[in-house]
């Protein structure tokens, strides 16, 4: 397993678990400068929370094709990798409201 101190800080984000989800509590999350995400794999769905401080390396990454990222829990640093399956963006305001991510 790869530290992820030696990875580019380009590709690592920090998560967290999230605890509810649901219409209301995602508005809410935003309103705290989280990014509501969810991670597919094959045996559970993972609802997660990033921090909107990372908003501009995810549209980076995503514009340039490079859609493999290192997802770090901010608790227990356990690493997984993920490719980014759908970003939603506000055409407005052009933030992201949510992400979809595949597990590797």
């Amino acid at each position: 397993m790869e530290k992820y101190n030696n990875l580019n800080n380009k590709n690592i984000i920090e998560y967290i678990i999230r605890k509810k989800s649901g219409k209301i509590n995602n508005y809410n999350y935003r309103k705290n400068k989280y990014i509501p995400a969810i991670i597919y794999s094959k045996n559970i769905n993972l609802k997660i929370n990033i921090k909107n401080k990372f908003h501009e390396n995810i549209k980076k990454i995503y514009n340039n094709n490079l859609k493999k990222i290192y997802l770090i829990d901010k608790k227990n640093k356990k690493k997984i990798i993920v490719y980014i399956k759908e970003i939603q963006i506000n055409p407005i305001k052009n933030n992201i409201i949510h992400i979809d991510f595949i597990k590797y």
